[in-house]
């Protein structure tokens, strides 16, 4: 199946629940996004190294501001 140019939003600080959502839509994704939360979370900078290294791009959303 060709992936499809998608990102998934990975909006939690819980990095097992980030792991869930990546490992789940990771065949059908381009790309995922990681917001500021989840980065300042523990372990979260260390698990997005990780994830880097999977098939898709990482968009890092560091901005405090809801997106609406």
């Amino acid at each position: 199946m060709r992936k499809q140019p998608i990102f998934v939003a990975v909006d939690t600080p819980n990095l097992n629940r980030a792991k869930q959502i990546v490992n789940a839509t990771s065949k059908y994704i381009y790309g995922v996004k990681f917001g500021l939360e989840f980065f300042c979370s523990r372990g979260g900078r260390e698990a997005i190294k990780k994830f880097k290294n999977k098939n898709f791009k990482i968009f890092l959303d560091r901005s405090e501001e809801p997106h609406v």
